[in-house]
């Protein structure tokens, strides 16, 4: 990829405390942007532990709920990019709200989406009003069928940035029988167990 790329590092919460010091401790020449979750989300401590032994940039946020979730962490200055998903956090409203708060700490906005063509719209109106924001994730590359979705009228993606429409509400119209001609199809995600028969979320 070369020297001008910079990566980001998602680790899903697996490391244990000392694993995630020598992974961020060996991360750091590398520069990466970030390293997403590199702790269990819900040990704050044990992201403040990591945090008092790496320079690297820090990101958390896609499991956490509403500003509440979200406002310990960024008082304590814990991460350097927050990451709430428009879907998970409480809405539009609520991921504007987290942003704010991140912003008075100087923490940036990169939200999580893995989600639909309209979560993708709806944060990235969001981003538009933050001025923390920094990226924004998008899983996978507009296609045609895209601005067919929304009549031609959805944002317009260009060396990386996007052009948002302006009209009321989220901008677009989202056309139901161009939806149609892709339903929902339910996720076949069963349960993982390690060998001796824990749970594991990956």
């Amino acid at each position: 990829m070369g020297p001008d790329f910079r990566i980001l590092i998602d680790l899903h919460g697996f490391p244990t405390p000392p694993m995630a010091v020598e992974f961020c401790a060996g991360a750091e020449p590398y520069h990466p942007y970030f390293v997403e979750e590199a702790t269990q989300i819900e040990d704050v401590d044990e992201l403040a532990h990591l945090r008092s032994k790496t320079r690297v940039p820090l990101a958390t946020g896609e499991r956490l709920f509403t500003k509440y979730g979200f406002a310990p962490i960024c008082a304590r200055h814990l991460v350097d990019y927050v990451q709430p998903d428009v879907v998970h956090c409480g809405g539009i409203l609520e991921l504007k709200k987290i942003a704010t708060i991140a912003e008075a700490y100087r923490i940036q906005l990169a939200p999580h989406n893995p989600q639909s063509s309209v979560s993708t719209l709806a944060s990235l109106h969001v981003d538009t009003t933050a001025p923390n924001f920094a990226i924004q994730e998008i899983s996978r590359p507009p296609t045609q069928f895209f601005q067919d979705l929304f009549r031609g009228a959805g944002p317009v993606f260009k060396d990386g940035y996007a052009l948002v429409p302006d009209k009321p509400g989220l901008g677009a119209t989202l056309d139901e029988k161009v939806a149609a001609k892709r339903p929902y199809v339910p996720a076949n995600r069963p349960r993982m167990r390690f060998a001796d028969g824990a749970v594991t979320d990956h």
